[in-house]
């Protein structure tokens, strides 16, 4: 027996024959790559990006949150505190049919000293929301919240006020009227400072960074790099960038270019392109936060 079972052993051996792979064709058509857009489309791309810019508030997704939690029942999902704040989780389904999958941390505080990353300052607002949650309806509808959302609105020594937010992930609600029905992946941080002119006189100065992707439109996603917006010069950017995502894979760059006449010269993959008009002043029209 022990010969035989040596001759199969033997037989199992890989051979040492060179494998030689065999050519790979890739037979999917070419993508059609869309001429450069014109002037007008353009236009209309970066006018529709600010109008997208301009609803993306914080407070939705933390009270589109909290408003279907209240539908569920008291023992699904559970319910704790966890470091001073509110801890639900579960993967249940409540006695009336309604579904939750997940966990979310929440947190708010009203006019409250808060000390959040280095920052310790009397807040207006304080709010944050963490978690990946889904929680189904006994209709099938639905919401997600997947991600962070947070919001500062505080006061600092020198009693200038600032309003710090960011909103990243992906936040749907099959019943909204907003920007959460649309199923856009965002990851958007907002800046909006007091600061004080060497006159003495204050003005609000806004910056954004980040981007909106999965856009239903002629341009699928936006991204904005240090766009920065003064209240003495409210109709363009006096610094940073906004861009625009097309079918064909290019970026088309709108540039601050330092003269507050409302117009720039858009790029589109590093090249001049052409220069359009864009109004930002409606992002200036909020009395309360800029989403007012």
């Amino acid at each position: 027996m022990w010969p035989v079972v040596l001759a199969q052993m033997s037989a199992c051996q890989p051979s040492e024959a060179l494998l030689v792979p065999t050519a790979w064709t890739y037979d999917a058509p070419d993508q059609e790559i869309s001429p450069a857009a014109d002037g007008a489309t353009l236009t209309a791309g970066f006018e529709g990006s600010l109008a997208l810019l301009h609803t993306i508030d914080p407070r939705l997704p933390y009270s589109n949150f909290e408003s279907w939690l209240s539908r569920m029942g008291p023992e699904c999902p559970s319910r704790e505190d966890h470091n001073n704040q509110q801890l639900v989780m579960g993967d249940c389904e409540d006695s009336s049919g309604r579904i939750f999958y997940g966990f979310q941390l929440t947190t708010h505080l009203y006019d409250a000293v808060v000390d959040y990353q280095g920052i310790n300052a009397w807040h207006n607002d304080f709010f944050w929301l963490t978690g990946t949650t889904q929680i189904i309806d006994v209709d099938g509808t639905n919401m997600e919240s997947m991600g962070d959302v947070l919001l500062r609105d505080y006061i600092d020594e020198e009693d200038l006020r600032h309003i710090y937010s960011f909103v990243w992930g992906n936040y749907t609600d099959m019943r909204a009227e907003s920007w959460l029905s649309t199923g856009q992946g965002v990851e958007l941080t907002t800046w909006a400072d007091e600061v004080v002119s060497d006159g003495g006189e204050r003005r609000w100065q806004m910056t954004y960074d980040g981007g909106i992707s999965q856009i239903q439109a002629d341009f699928t996603a936006i991204s904005v790099d240090g766009l920065v917006l003064d209240a003495a010069c409210p109709q363009e950017p006096v610094a940073g960038r906004i861009g625009l995502w097309d079918a064909s894979r290019r970026w088309y760059w709108l540039n601050a270019d330092g003269v507050c006449d409302g117009c720039g010269m858009v790029d589109v993959d590093g090249e001049p392109l052409m220069e359009v008009c864009v109004d930002f002043s409606g992002l200036w029209g909020w009395e309360g936060l800029p989403w007012d």
